[in-house]
């Protein structure tokens, strides 16, 4: 799952000029890295029940908890930075779940629905 949620966040950052140009070059990696590192800590910590609650409605405020910090910490990041990749979050984790409003149950509804026909 951590490949997947790397990809995804590589993703978001690539395509959000204005935190991909904030990222120097040689530290999109680790920020991505430690973005997914984040992201998946926090989902595990929640377990399997947190995983099925967010496909309902995700806690984002538990999830992106410190994760500004981190990123100005350890990579010296501007807070308009660390902002708007938080904003970016939702969005995210939306894709990581397969959540969409046509769709409430995600990709757990797919899958439900390969089971019964």
């Amino acid at each position: 799952m951590l490949d997947q949620i790397m990809q995804l966040v590589k993703e978001q950052i690539g395509n959000d000029s204005a935190i991909a140009s904030a990222i120097p070059a040689q530290q999109r990696d680790a920020v991505s890295s430690e973005i997914a590192s984040h992201i998946s800590d926090k989902m595990g910590a929640q377990g399997m029940g947190g995983m099925l609650s967010m496909l309902g409605g995700m806690d984002m405020n538990s999830i992106t908890a410190g994760l500004a910090e981190k990123l100005t910490s350890k990579f010296g990041l501007p807070s308009s930075v660390t902002a708007a990749i938080i904003a970016a979050l939702p969005g995210l984790l939306q894709k990581l779940t397969g959540k969409s409003d046509s769709n409430p149950l995600g990709g757990l509804g797919s899958k439900l629905g390969g089971l019964f026909g």
